[in-house]
């Protein structure tokens, strides 16, 4: 029985069809033109008759030459507002579209891998540049030259987009504000995503029990958004979000375009210095939840996670000064009124910290001190190893720390890799061992906080 043998597949780069396409519009025969760059004489017949002019070689991609397209124009245009849009960002905007258009794909779990993410590079080469700076831009802090830098784009940007002067109604800021909750049987995160304006409104709060980056789009295009309409807020709107957030995706860019909502991505790693709701707002709610927390499990044990959180949230929120706290924000972060001279200086650190910042000691002995059963002298070592380590931190880089505690992946300067990860290692024992829970659950469910949502008395 004769087997019919298969054709060896030639494989040729989309630049050498350019090269032997011009060469035979320039008189070079097609046959030569073939051989010269093995590609198949159909393929450059049909390719110089513009039969299948769309076609690429090689096999089928899972989004058209049309959307493709559109996520190189979006990470070049995503700079310019300060989304440092990275390989998170874009595998992120991708599973979004392929989900949204309902489209069959072989992804895992429905995310491209690193095979799409490398072949969707190699297809693109002029944005692998860009992609590289900004995943190398994220991994730096930034200097206070590099801040009154940004400040000055800032302001050069909004002027040209004529949003420089716009009243405070129209500048708003968003952020996930994480809490810690425990029950009768666990302990886990719960989630606030949260936004505010320059003159003291919170938009009504969403409460998660995951931290999935679709929901910070379903946020705004299901909260935010309608609630500025129903305000009557004029548009265009300015809204400063988190400069390298994983959430930094195509649909939520288009849906912002669209509908007149101005992204400005804060620098990244600087949260605790740029971001208004961390200023006063995010300090407040926590210690007040800490302690209506703490006096509720008191009265009343319970099973039930969704039973109280919602309720004591809203307490929370009720019985602070919301408005007076969104202002003093914006204020400190010198993004309203936009300047640069607002902020303390002294809380940047510089770009390349002393090595005898790194404690001297071995970190192998926390294995020891988390073999010792629970106690008070489990605690006292716990602490001991915890004041030790945070008394060789500058004040700033702890506040760093702080800041990514709540963060799967630390982002920051990879010389500071290993101290942060053995920090939080150390902190989330204590904070475990001293009611202040630091492990997630992985349940998912959305809560909006309908009450608690406070404005300035003197609405007009």
């Amino acid at each position: 029985m004769s087997t019919k043998s298969k054709r060896p597949r030639l494989l040729y780069s989309r630049e050498a069809l350019e090269e032997a396409i011009a060469h035979v519009k320039a008189g070079m025969p097609v046959k030569t033109a073939s051989d010269k760059y093995q590609i198949p004489r159909t393929t450059l017949h049909d390719k110089i008759t513009a039969r299948y002019a769309d076609k690429r070689p090689g096999p089928e991609t899972i989004l058209t030459t049309a959307e493709e397209n559109e996520l190189v124009q979006w990470i070049d245009n995503s700079s310019k507002q300060g989304l440092m849009v990275g390989k998170q960002q874009l595998v992120n905007s991708v599973a979004l579209l392929v989900k949204t258009l309902n489209r069959e794909n072989p992804f895992s779990n429905g995310r491209p891998g690193r095979h799409w993410y490398k072949n969707f590079l190699r297809r693109h080469k002029d944005i692998v540049s860009r992609i590289n700076e900004n995943s190398e831009f994220v991994k730096t802090s930034a200097d206070t030259a590099d801040i009154r830098n940004w400040f000055h784009e800032l302001s050069s940007y909004l002027e040209q987009k004529r949003l420089l002067d716009i009243p405070a109604s129209r500048i708003y800021a968003a952020e996930m504000c994480v809490l810690f909750n425990k029950n009768a049987n666990d302990t886990e995160k719960i989630y606030v995503q949260m936004a505010g304006s320059a003159d003291g409104y919170l938009v009504p709060p969403m409460l998660l029990f995951d931290n999935n980056p679709e929901n910070f789009y379903e946020y705004v295009i299901q909260r935010f958004h309608p609630w500025l309409v129903e305000r009557k807020v004029d548009f265009p709107v300015v809204l400063f979000v988190d400069g390298k957030a994983p959430y930094l995706t195509l649909s939520l860019s288009n849906f912002c375009l669209r509908n007149k909502i101005q992204l400005i991505g804060l620098l990244p790693n600087l949260s605790h210095i740029l971001q208004p709701l961390n200023k006063e707002l995010f300090p407040s709610i926590k210690e007040a939840w800490k302690n209506i927390l703490e006096f509720h499990l008191q009265k009343e044990a319970t099973n039930s996670l969704k039973e109280y959180v919602a309720p004591l949230l809203k307490s929370v929120l009720n019985n602070l000064p919301i408005d007076q706290l969104l202002i003093n924000g914006f204020l400190k972060s010198g993004l309203h009124p936009l300047t640069e001279d607002a902020l303390n200086y002294d809380k940047v650190s510089k770009k390349i910290p002393p090595k005898s910042e790194i404690p001297e000691f071995d970190p192998y002995n926390l294995n020891e001190i988390f073999q010792i059963e629970e106690g008070e002298q489990h605690v006292e070592k716990c602490m001991n190893v915890l004041n030790h380590l945070e008394q060789w931190l500058s004040s700033t880089k702890l506040e760093i720390f702080n800041e990514a505690f709540d963060h799967e992946k630390w982002t920051g300067r990879i010389e500071d890799k290993s101290l942060f990860y053995y920090w939080r290692k150390v902190k989330t024992e204590v904070a475990y061992l001293n009611f202040e829970p630091a492990k997630s659950d992985t349940s998912c469910e959305t809560v909006i906080v309908e009450a608690g949502v406070h404005s300035p008395t003197n609405e007009s």
